[in-house]
């Protein structure tokens, strides 16, 4: 199968997997972040919400203990078995079909006895888990000793499991109900019947480590809900942002005041709007075309994804972009996107993210370019206290408000932590 390059706290009395608000003005640097380590990838959509098991499945040494481990294998069977009673019966609906998945109390513990037992062992190598935090996809547990890391991370993945479970098969509210929601109603005869045919054939294939039934079930959920979004444009390296990641040595940050511009995108859901591009959106490359032209920074970044309407194909991001280097004398080697943030939290956090990955410099300061009324919102409290709620960390290091249109900010590198509680862009 072939791989390929994929862009993507302190503990202070913390429980086991949730780690304490990240306060980003005294901490914004990790001992084990290596950027030069690639995140190396089969599969888009699994790996950017479940980083941990990727790497499980790809370790050939730790995969075999992982399936000869007694309490392991008694969880697979277990689960295997939970699967093939309720799909066997004709009554059964969505919600109690895709709820035998969830791994249950007795069945979590035993998982934690085995990962502490493995870790304590070697099995679970200290390379291995260094690996994993040199990858920052799990940086707010990185000083955590490797067997409360391995647990904590554990948790991170069981509960972006049992978030897809709860949303896409159980009904439970998404992250935003108005833009990630189920595409089927759950009592729905088409639905019930493709969720039928996929825990029948996952129960029937091959595959027989303890997670995988439940990790291959979550990931056709997104699929049949055509909730892909976390892959689509994968990997940017290689493809939208390639020919900016390869002129970035010719850059002399040195004569710039700003390492990037950061363009807030903006969903087309209002009167006049073109179905692929908003009039704001127009309006809000026009003042980053103008902060470029005038030397601000070598680099823009266009941030949005496909929010409004409900599942439209189109990106904000990628269309902001084909205007922008239709309109404006920029070229594309000054461009780069981020399609997938849903959210002006996520627009933030994204922009950290490629910043640390691409390593760009990350002690110069970034420019974020929107609409007034978008900025007053970006400086309120509320919007603060929605990252701390949401994020466990405020995206912004030190913003300043320069003028009503924009506002330049610096990096956050807890910004690199994944969150499969948001599955569409973790």
């Amino acid at each position: 199968m072939m791989c390929t390059t994929l862009l993507g706290c302190k503990k202070e009395g913390s429980s086991v997997g949730t780690p304490a608000i990240v306060d980003t003005t005294s901490k914004n640097e990790s001992a084990y972040f290596n950027p030069a380590q690639p995140l190396i990838i089969h599969n888009p959509v699994q790996d950017k919400n479940f980083y941990f098991l990727s790497i499980l499945q790809q370790n050939q040494n730790l995969l075999a203990a992982l399936k000869q481990d007694t309490e392991l294998k008694n969880i697979y069977t277990n689960l295997i078995q939970r699967l093939d009673k309720v799909t066997a019966d004709p009554t059964s609906n969505v919600s109690e079909m895709v709820g035998a998945a969830h791994f249950t109390v007795k069945e979590q513990q035993d998982i934690h006895t085995a990962f502490d037992r493995l870790v304590k062992s070697n099995v679970l190598s200290t390379n291995l888990i260094q690996e994993l935090k040199a990858s920052g996809c799990y940086l707010r547990f990185e000083d955590f000793n490797d067997v409360v890391f391995i647990r904590s991370v554990w948790k991170n993945v069981s509960t972006g499991l049992d978030q897809i479970l709860s949303v896409y098969g159980e009904g439970a509210p998404p992250h935003d109900p108005d833009s990630d929601s189920v595409s089927y109603t759950l009592n729905d005869p088409f639905y019930i019947n493709q969720v039928r045919q996929t825990i029948t054939t996952i129960t029937n294939s091959d595959e027989t480590l303890f997670f995988e039934p439940v990790l291959q079930l979550c990931l056709q959920l997104l699929d049949i809900n055509n909730r892909d979004e976390a892959g689509r444009f994968e990997p940017l390296s290689q493809g939208e942002n390639v020919r900016a990641l390869s002129n970035l040595s010719n850059i002399n940050w040195d004569n710039y005041s700003h390492s990037l511009i950061l363009v807030l995108g903006d969903s087309p859901n209002s009167f006049g709007d073109a179905i692929h591009l908003s009039e704001s959106a127009k309006k809000r490359l026009v003042t980053a075309a103008d902060s470029y032209q005038t030397g601000v920074a070598p680099l823009l970044l266009i941030s949005g994804a496909n929010v409004y309407p409900f599942q439209t194909p189109f990106h904000e991001a990628i269309e902001m972009k084909k205007y922008l280097l239709a309109n404006f004398n920029i070229p594309e080697e000054a461009v780069l996107v981020d399609p997938h943030a849903r959210h002006t939290t996520t627009n933030f956090r994204n922009t950290s993210r490629q910043i640390y990955r691409y390593g760009l410099p990350q002690n110069k300061a970034c420019l974020a370019v929107a609409t007034a009324s978008h900025m007053d919102y970006v400086m309120s409290p509320s919007f603060r206290s929605r990252c701390i709620k949401e994020l466990g960390y405020f995206p912004l290091l030190n913003p300043n408000r320069l003028n009503p249109t924009d506002i330049e900010f610096y990096p956050v590198i807890s910004a690199l932590h994944i969150d499969p509680l948001d599955p569409l862009d973790p």
